[in-house]
């Protein structure tokens, strides 16, 4: 038997992906560990798949490849032999005629190929961003003025972004075009997830990719140092921190009204630890959403409000 053993469950399942491919549809089924899905039921499908005339791949999370990959040798590797290959790609790989030709190889061969979410992500990206360079080297770059209610917001980032060295990337249109004859490869193929429900959780395998030139977050700098946007969650805390050590670090130690609202701040803190609507510790946590509206809410406002006039911020 070469390692395989079919069973009545596993043959039925293998006929419904084979109907679902004829109708032109994807599938997805579900099954206990152990019930043969990665030793049985993809090989099986490979076998079925891989006729010479669509590339197959098989999709796993990247802690899975060596032991698929392992197992797809060992079956294809007495009686029906078929090749198996492992599809790596980051951005750093280049796409160039030869992977190509060695995709093209794959499928006439009728191999299989192997590769994690991870490198088929990256690949697509990697055509989107060569795209979006194109595009950009033929507009010249410009980009509509965008005048809005935060325009002075873009003049900060701008002059930022003038201090950074950002590297352009020069694509070559051959290579844009055999990876889109990749893309044709696989959109004419096969793809096999196994463990879908990993493989398409949108954050357990998720890809950060950034793409485009590098621009600072808005009031995230300043000639000074540090942004607003970092500065002001500060002074928010301190009116926490205050009520607990009575010790200001903002610059208002001189302000009257500061001191008056950091009190009547604490006196709310404090009427709330009483009132079991905050809890202690290990931090404070509120634990009714009425109390910091009724009691907290206009103070922390007015304690900000203090922060917006000092920086001559618009309320």
């Amino acid at each position: 038997t070469y390692s395989l053993l079919l069973r009545k469950s596993q043959v039925l399942l293998v006929n419904k992906f084979m109907s679902a491919l004829k109708s032109n549809h994807s599938m997805c089924h579900q099954m206990i560990m152990g019930a043969g899905k990665t030793t049985v039921v993809a090989p099986l499908l490979a076998l079925m798949l891989a006729d010479g005339k669509s590339l197959v791949t098989q999709v796993v999370p990247h802690a899975l490849l060596e032991m698929s990959r392992g197992v797809m040798r060992e079956k294809f590797a007495a009686v029906v032999r078929k090749p198996v290959f492992t599809f790596h790609f980051d951005r750093s790989t280049p796409i160039t005629r030869d992977l190509f030709m060695k995709l093209c190889k794959a499928r006439d061969s009728k191999a299989i190929i192997c590769a994690t979410p991870t490198s088929i992500k990256s690949f697509m990206l990697k055509f989107v961003e060569m795209m979006k360079h194109l595009e950009h080297a033929k507009t010249g770059g410009k980009k509509p003025k965008n005048d809005g209610f935060f325009f002075s917001l873009s003049n900060i980032a701008q002059r930022f972004k003038e201090q950074s060295l950002l590297r352009e990337l020069h694509v070559n249109p051959e290579d844009v075009y055999y990876c889109a004859e990749i893309l044709k490869l696989f959109k004419s193929g096969v793809l096999l997830l196994d463990e879908v429900d990993l493989i398409l959780h949108p954050l357990k395998s998720e890809l950060n990719w950034p793409l485009g030139e590098k621009e600072p977050i808005d009031y995230s700098r300043t000639k000074l140092g540090v942004g607003l946007r970092w500065d002001i969650q500060w002074h928010l805390l301190d009116a926490i921190f205050y009520s607990q050590d009575k010790r200001m670090t903002v610059a208002f130690r001189d302000s009257r009204e500061a001191l008056c609202i950091l009190d009547e701040i604490a006196t709310a803190i404090a009427r709330g630890k009483a009132e079991k609507h905050i809890q202690k510790t290990p931090h404070l946590v509120i634990l009714e959403k009425r109390f910091y509206k009724k009691e907290l809410q206009h103070l922390m406002a007015r304690w900000q409000l203090l922060y917006l006039r000092n920086k001559r911020l618009p309320k």
